[in-house]
């Protein structure tokens, strides 16, 4: 029997939150959030069909509104979509 796990993600523009700026590099070394925001949600969505898992992506509307063909992909990858506008 296949393990099954349970997995979420928010999409957000994670640079910007205080938590994260131990962690992240500094500002001015950021690349601009429209290219992290893909990037990063591309190589999540590779390895989750990688592992055959699917999960839930909580996304922030200004990002959906930003990036449609993104969240479409999501979708059609087979994953669950919450999202608070």
């Amino acid at each position: 029997m296949k393990p099954k796990a349970i997995l979420t993600f928010d999409l957000d523009f994670w640079h910007s939150g205080l938590f994260m700026e131990r962690y992240a590099p500094p500002r001015d070394q950021l690349q601009s959030s429209e290219d992290q925001t893909e990037e990063w949600t591309e190589k999540i969505l590779n390895y989750l069909n990688q592992k055959q898992q699917l999960a839930t992506f909580f996304v922030l509307g200004e990002i959906a509104q930003k990036y449609p063909a993104l969240i479409k992909k999501i979708s059609a990858a087979g994953h669950e979509i919450a999202c608070q506008v």
